[in-house]
């Protein structure tokens, strides 16, 4: 038995100029023999017809991941990037806060004013956050995300940033980088030039500054762009294996700004995940045209690994 129809699941505000339409697309329900192994196998045939499969991820085969450079335990100490946190059982390292840090609090805030500008709450959960640069001894602030760039000039910027991803990749693991293109930190330029204007606004018309940080509105072709350029940009400085892009799989949310255009969703409803879906497409993962070599050697300088790891702050 098999029935014809034309439905779909979901919650979208669909408005129509007069003498439009709009038509959901043909279904078939339709009864089998067995449980769920059947239809299954015939869907996965039918999704090996539709579309493309990407090959295998080089992350398949990791077990242990560590992520290093939050917090009070920077990369960088002593004159030299840190090599501690790779263990033996290391598969892949995940680098935080590689990128240039602000030398003012949240929301571009001198340090005196700063408990005023957050709340106290806010202030002493962030107090992680605010941490002694291990060359000049200057308290700033290591997760101003939107950027990602400088290198931190003072712990050798670029040059030496490169050389330290030569060398961790000898040492074993794979070498990825952290980012978070949902949020765009106000101390950085991408923040004060596009978050009033590209950030997701609340339905009280107030803005979503989740982590004291503007948050991105994923339906703005021209900020899905930057992330992508950004990105690429990111992958052919660093010669890194890969970035994260993280918050990239929570739900969301729906943004009621006029003061930019929504792709996919009409005002008041949300097509977040499909927003994430095209930025993320957007954004291949490019190597560099340097072959690498998994004994490839490096003059990078680095600080001798000690016997115990301090352990990452994590948000």
């Amino acid at each position: 038995m098999c029935i014809r129809d034309s439905f779909a699941f979901e919650y979208l505000r669909r408005t129509r100029q007069p003498g439009e339409s709009f038509v959901l697309k043909d279904v078939a329900l339709s009864a089998h023999p067995g449980d769920w192994r059947g239809p299954m196998k015939s869907y996965a045939e039918w999704c090996h017809q539709v579309w493309a499969f990407r090959a295998p991820s080089s992350l398949r085969g990791v077990v242990n991941m560590i992520a290093a450079g939050w917090g009070q335990s920077p990369l960088f100490r002593d004159g030299a990037y840190r090599t501690d946190f790779i263990q033996p059982r290391c598969d892949c390292i995940e680098l935080m806060s590689w990128w240039e840090w602000s030398e003012l609090g949240p929301w571009r805030t001198p340090w005196d004013q700063l408990e005023a500008r957050l709340g106290e709450a806010t202030y002493n959960r962030y107090r992680p956050y605010f941490v002694e640069d291990p060359v000049t001894g200057k308290t700033m602030y290591p997760i101003n995300r939107g950027d990602y760039d400088g290198y931190n000039q003072r712990w050798g910027g670029l040059p030496a940033f490169q050389e330290a991803v030569k060398a961790y990749r000898g040492m074993g693991p794979l070498v990825t980088l952290y980012t978070d293109p949902i949020l765009a930190c106000d101390n950085s330029r991408c923040g004060q030039q596009w978050g009033k204007l590209w950030g997701i606004v609340q339905p009280n018309g107030e803005y979503s500054t989740n982590y004291e940080s503007w948050n991105m509105c994923h339906e703005v072709a021209e900020y899905r762009q930057y992330v992508a350029d950004t990105m690429r940009r990111v992958m052919q400085e660093t010669d890194a294996d890969g970035i994260r892009l993280d918050e990239y799989g929570h739900g969301g949310a729906a943004c009621f700004s006029t003061l930019h255009k929504h792709t996919f969703a009409e005002p008041g409803c949300t097509e977040w995940l499909r927003c994430i879906a095209e930025t993320t497409r957007m954004v291949p993962l490019l190597r560099s045209a340097r072959q690498k070599t998994s004994s490839s050697s490096s003059s990078a300088k680095l600080a001798p690994p000690t016997k115990r790891s301090e352990p990452p702050v994590s948000e």
